[in-house]
């Protein structure tokens, strides 16, 4: 398990990614060089549990069994921040009640997002 300390990088946003295969990009950016990168995460193929992120909330399916399928599949990679499977947990397959209380029990803002725009448009929960 990593040491959420030990990272120089930290969430600024996200946007819908543009490419034909992945549903979004989480924007990061270097605590040290202020450079960006961005994480591609979400097969746009395929259904999640809930779109936390709302653009492709069309393809919410809340099969619990399902989502334990998927948990038990990507559970090596889970905890391993910033990657493409840590957004998809954080953000596609736990319930729309679990994000909530990370925002109001954390005190973290969420403003939602605007499905008609590719600009960065979400306050990170992290």
């Amino acid at each position: 398990m990593h040491n959420a300390d030990s990272y120089d990088e930290h969430v600024v946003g996200f946007e819908i990614n543009r490419g034909k295969t992945s549903k979004y990009d989480a924007i990061l950016k270097n605590k040290i060089t202020g450079q960006f990168k961005r994480t591609p995460f979400g097969m746009k193929r395929f259904q999640q549990f809930e779109d936390n992120l709302r653009h492709y909330s069309h393809l919410d399916n809340t099969d619990e069994k399902r989502r334990k399928n998927w948990l038990s599949r990507h559970r090596q990679n889970i905890d391993y921040k910033f990657t493409s499977t840590w957004f998809a947990r954080h953000y596609l397959w736990i319930t729309m009640l679990l994000f909530l209380n990370k925002t109001i029990i954390w005190g973290i803002p969420y403003d939602g997002c605007n499905s008609t725009s590719t600009s960065i448009e979400c306050n990170p929960l992290v």
